[in-house]
């Protein structure tokens, strides 16, 4: 084992037992009070190498609380075989990875540069390395596919039958799915008592009087060979009605 790889793998026992650990904690003593209600604990999948979460980017307490609270979902398995399944992210370089003080991501980090580069070379970037990541490291990636918060979104929303708000689906997103094969499983997170509302701070104290929150786990999506003459833009609406069908899904 070499040197750089040495410093990642002890960059990652780090991240799990010191930082992982504790947002562990916090999120099953927020579960026991029920802040935070998972309504079908039974469709939670194990994790597998290459596997693509895709939770939605709701703005939960005015802050990215989903960012810790998707993989804390699955602790049971990472925190026993970190160096294979602890997820990668895809976070936002100026504000994550360039960070000194985020520097720990970087062991399990896609960074994507939005503020400094044109749109298509940070969706080329952003794709290429989302399936380097499924495919050539068999990792697991948490990747919120809106491209960004919900209720920040300055063009029209998606909503599903019952109201409930997405943006649309890139067609990158397809572009990976169809490069990557990777079996995805929708994640949604939402406030389900009170409305959500644009939030000028990255983070923020959680605001309790504005409801729990609302984890609802979709079925994995294989892909199958009937999928392959699929456009990426076919893939990423399939994606979507998955997705906008999952936030009505209140029966589970």
């Amino acid at each position: 084992m070499n040197r750089e790889k040495l410093r990642e793998n002890v960059a990652v026992v780090v991240i799990v037992y010191t930082i992982g650990l504790p947002i562990v904690v916090g999120v099953f003593i927020l579960t026991c009070l029920g802040v935070i209600k998972v309504e079908n604990p039974e469709d939670r999948p194990a994790l597998e190498p290459g596997m693509w979460i895709l939770p939605n980017h709701n703005d939960v307490w005015d802050c990215m609380a989903e960012v810790f609270i998707t993989p804390a979902l699955f602790f049971r398995q990472w925190l026993l075989h970190p160096l294979t399944l602890l997820p990668w992210f895809t976070p936002d370089g100026r504000n994550f990875t360039d960070n000194p003080g985020w520097a720990w991501l970087r062991a399990r980090a896609v960074p994507i540069q939005r503020e400094k580069d044109g749109e298509t070379n940070r969706t080329i970037r952003e794709a290429r390395g989302m399936v380097r990541v499924l495919t050539v490291l068999k990792a697991v990636l948490v990747h919120f596919f809106e491209g960004g918060r919900t209720c920040t979104f300055k063009g029209k929303l998606l909503r599903s039958k019952r109201g409930k708000a997405l943006r649309p689906v890139k067609p990158s997103v397809g572009w990976v799915w169809k490069h990557s094969k990777a079996k995805v499983v929708l994640v949604r997170i939402e406030n389900g008592e009170a409305p959500q509302r644009p939030g000028k701070k990255l983070f923020s104290w959680p605001n309790f009087r504005r409801g729990r929150v609302i984890i609802r786990f979709g079925k994995p999506m294989e892909f199958s060979a009937d999928l392959e003459s699929k456009s990426p833009t076919d893939l990423a609406k399939m994606i979507e009605d998955a997705s906008l069908s999952l936030a009505d899904d209140t029966n589970k």
